[in-house]
């Protein structure tokens, strides 16, 4: 920042450091993160975030956190549910949209597992600090709409494809809300749009290969056998933290299930099956699919569906 006056350092310091409680808590990586997705920070998004239904958040992360099969850590879905959120509050400034943004991620599963998702209503039912804040705002939890579905997807790309701030900043820099028709964002330029197709691809191919399937399946065969032995309900699923669970497996009183545990926390090798998978084509990507379709790529006056660049 040289050439810059005290006055105006102090004024950017001030743009890019959110007074904010949840903020400080955060690492310094993450920090940067959310400071490059949207740089003004909405004071108001912390009462939501110091619930206890969005606290639980911080400990509902990824299956793969809990085996030595994988060397990179998920981040915990609160990160995701505000990340998400400040996208929809950088492009819009829509405080309802954003509101829906980081609370549709209330409902999610430990281990953010492939089950059902209760609606939001559902999930809002006993969150009563969370009910008085929308009372507050004036906000009935029915008619909460985010005005942005494609955030929450755009921050799991970034996520899951590992990508360092300066690419996610090469990207989102180039992401512009249109002007007309349905909300959504679109790239500005079709190099740029390209570069994060590839990318998109080949992190939805590493997160439905074997390893990672038996990863999820063996936390979710896990949970339905404590479910079946009457130590846990399903409906505990969308409340508890990813340690209760894990606490539950640990004090089971199958000792099977305790000793698999055991196994797969220390597991670091993972033998793919002989037999090789069919081809995978961008066709059968799913979630990936469906939001590459939900996206427009600017190239000059034309827009070009996401669809076409994915088929590489």
């Amino acid at each position: 920042m040289a050439g810059l006056s005290r006055k105006k350092i102090s004024h950017y310091e001030k743009i890019i450091t959110p007074n904010s409680a949840y903020f400080k808590t955060l690492k310094k990586a993450d920090q940067r993160y959310l400071r490059l997705l949207c740089k003004d920070w909405p004071s108001w998004l912390d009462k939501y975030i110091a619930t206890p239904e969005m606290k639980r958040l911080k400990f509902v992360t990824s299956s793969h956190n809990y085996t030595a099969l994988y060397r990179i850590k998920s981040p915990d879905i609160l990160r995701h549910a505000v990340a998400s959120a400040l996208i929809v509050w950088n492009f819009t400034k829509d405080k309802t949209s954003t509101i829906a943004t980081l609370l549709e991620n209330v409902a999610t599963p430990v281990f953010n597992l492939s089950l059902p998702r209760l609606s939001l209503a559902e999930a809002l039912e006993n969150a009563e600090k969370i009910s008085k804040l929308l009372l507050e705002s004036d906000l009935n939890p029915k008619k909460l709409t985010n005005a942005l579905p494609m955030a929450s997807k755009i921050e799991g790309y970034f996520t899951a494809a590992h990508l360092s701030h300066e690419q996610i900043e090469r990207f989102y820099d180039n992401l512009e809300l249109k002007k007309s028709g349905t909300k959504e964002l679109a790239f500005k330029d079709l190099k740029i749009a390209e570069d994060f197709s590839k990318i998109v691809v080949k992190a939805s191919l590493s997160t439905r290969d074997e390893k990672a399937k038996f990863t999820e399946d063996f936390i979710k065969s896990s949970i339905e056998t404590l479910v079946e032995e009457g130590e846990l309900t399903e409906k505990a699923l969308y409340h508890l933290t990813e340690q209760d669970i894990i606490s539950l497996i640990k004090k089971s009183k199958n000792k099977e299930l305790r000793t698999s545990f055991a196994k797969f926390k220390e597991q670091k090798r993972f033998k793919k099956p002989a037999k090789k998978p069919k081809k995978v084509t961008p066709e059968h990507f799913d979630p990936f699919v469906r939001a590459e379709v939900d996206i427009d790529v600017r190239s000059g006056a034309e827009e070009i569906r996401y669809a076409c660049l994915s088929k590489i």
